[in-house]
């Protein structure tokens, strides 16, 4: 994996930087994310949650894991609506974020 927390951080400046008030986040690691994104409203997903509209920051790690997951289990949600996308932004090495405007 490659997602200890060093980005959130750095997500926090972009999110500032865009005028993002609001994200969906699926965050790896073990660094409690709104210490992190304290101007920011986050809403915690995984990948069952199903489509979301608006921001969503996923970890490279929880994105890769969820179709690892899939595979090995059938009836586990993967990230289905997003596997064809590229992300809008990278956030260092290990946020990816899609702007979902319609599914």
């Amino acid at each position: 994996n490659l997602d200890w927390g060093q980005d959130l951080k750095r997500l926090n400046d972009w999110a500032i930087a865009n005028e993002v008030t609001e994200i969906y986040l699926d965050y790896f690691g073990t660094a409690d994310a709104s210490s992190y994104l304290d101007q920011v409203k986050v809403t915690p997903i995984k990948s069952s949650s199903g489509p979301k509209l608006g921001y969503v920051a996923i970890s490279a790690t929880m994105f890769q894991d969820s179709f690892y997951l899939h595979q090995n289990n059938p009836n586990y949600q993967d990230y289905w609506w997003l596997k064809w996308r590229t992300p809008d932004y990278r956030i260092g090495e290990s946020i990816l974020i899609y702007h979902i405007t319609q599914y």
